[in-house]
């Protein structure tokens, strides 16, 4: 074999390489996709349980209470009552501030909690006053999320 021939050989062989290492290249990309594409599912999940416990409560204390007339009777204060632990919370805005762990297959998920009155007309927009419509928003965050996650729900009385 003559040199040029050895050229062709070696130059073959190192585009044969590159190819390898972009096939593998794009193979472990696509994988990392597929786990993160699973972790957001799976913190859509959590934060979806997390809604559907807090929408089975009563939109405010006053409402649970029987003594709800107008928005001035609703909670000044949004949080959890004196006493109220997670599992004994019976209304929506109890949630506010609470935060949780939930395992999943991809790993341990932390949520927390926000409860605000908005008006709904702007729902966006935190309300300084007691209002018909409270905003849930939970918050998933993980290690093994490539960012927050977020979800929004809209309860109105």
């Amino acid at each position: 074999m003559g040199g040029y021939q050895t050229l062709l050989v070696l130059g073959s062989i190192v585009l044969l390489s590159l190819l390898a290492l972009t096939v593998h290249r794009t193979i472990l990309s696509s994988s990392d996709s597929i786990y993160d594409a699973e972790a957001i599912i799976e913190a859509n999940n959590s934060a979806q349980q997390i809604i559907g416990d807090i929408i089975t409560k009563s939109y405010d204390e006053a409402v649970a209470n029987g003594t709800a007339t107008d928005e001035s009777s609703f909670s000044t204060i949004l949080g959890a009552e004196a006493g109220e632990t997670l599992t004994t919370y019976d209304d929506i805005d109890d949630y506010n501030g609470s935060r949780t762990s939930i395992q999943q297959a991809s790993g341990v998920f932390q949520t927390s909690v926000q409860v605000n009155y908005v008006n709904a007309a702007a729902p966006d927009v935190v309300s300084a006053s007691r209002t018909r419509t409270k905003r849930i928003l939970v918050n998933v965050f993980s290690t093994v999320l490539p960012d927050t996650v977020k979800m929004y729900y809209y309860s109105s009385y």
